[in-house]
């Protein structure tokens, strides 16, 4: 599913921005609707000293703070300065694959689904920390919390920047710091069963008698670990997919 907007009527372009965070997208001519619109990054500032003496303006300059890329050249960071970013967060490639096996009264069947190149903009308070009061809005995962940017591990390429009492907006701009693929490869269905011989069977009455065991949504393979890569969601707050098991008896009298 690839697509290509052709032509606008009366606008440049269509921009959509969310109020928790910045996932702005963009709309325009030559690009696929919705495609993210943002800042390229170089990794965090290292330290302070390397902060005070980047030539580039931007608006908020600390250790551990995120470092864009002046892409025009002007040495100020800001509007001019923002590109599409990944893919959109509408899968180009869908697909699944199945099987079916029997064999000497066991049957086994199980079938895959995925998409590919799908990108979306993560955000919101669990990756980027307080807002306003750490009491309300200052959990954040445990995987943000083990690897952010720290004083005594000021590592520049920092999996996510420096942690603050207070929310730094510098840090939450659209940019490819926050792009993630999306893509994932899953254990839709999956039934094992056993038909027992019917020369057993007939003798209690019974024509058909089947043991079974089935499941959804038992596997799944992604780069993507923080939250169901499925859901469709930039801040994990939504209710996960289930995994279900079930065991089953089939009798046919």
């Amino acid at each position: 599913n690839k697509n290509q907007v052709l032509e606008l009527k009366d606008v440049d372009y269509i921009s959509v921005a969310s109020v928790t965070g910045g996932y702005a997208t963009r709309t325009q001519v030559g690009m696929p609707i919705g495609a993210f619109w943002g800042y390229k990054t170089e990794g965090v500032f290292a330290s302070e000293k390397e902060a005070i003496l980047s030539e580039v303006a931007q608006s908020d300059k600390k250790a551990g703070y995120l470092k864009y890329k002046d892409i025009n050249g002007d040495g100020y960071i800001d509007q001019y300065d923002k590109v599409a970013i990944g893919y959109t967060a509408i899968p180009e490639i869908n697909y699944g694959f199945g099987v079916s096996l029997g064999y000497k009264g066991f049957d086994l069947s199980v079938f895959f689904s995925g998409v590919a190149n799908v990108t979306r903009q993560i955000g919101g308070s669990n990756l980027y920390g307080a807002s306003s009061s750490p009491q309300l809005t200052g959990q954040v995962f445990k995987d943000v919390a083990l690897n952010h940017w720290t004083v005594n591990n000021p590592n520049p390429n920092a999996p996510y920047p420096r942690l603050g009492t207070t929310r730094s907006n510098n840090n939450v701009q659209t940019s490819d710091y926050w792009t993630r693929d999306m893509s994932f490869l899953r254990m839709k269905n999956a039934e094992f069963g056993y038909t027992f011989p019917k020369k057993w069977t007939k003798k209690a009455g019974i024509q058909a008698l089947r043991l079974y065991v089935a499941g959804t949504n038992l596997l799944t393979f992604s780069e993507f670990k923080l939250w169901d890569p499925e859901l469709e969601t930039a801040t994990g707050a939504r209710y996960p997919i289930t995994r279900n098991v079930s065991l089953g008896l089939n009798i046919n009298f």
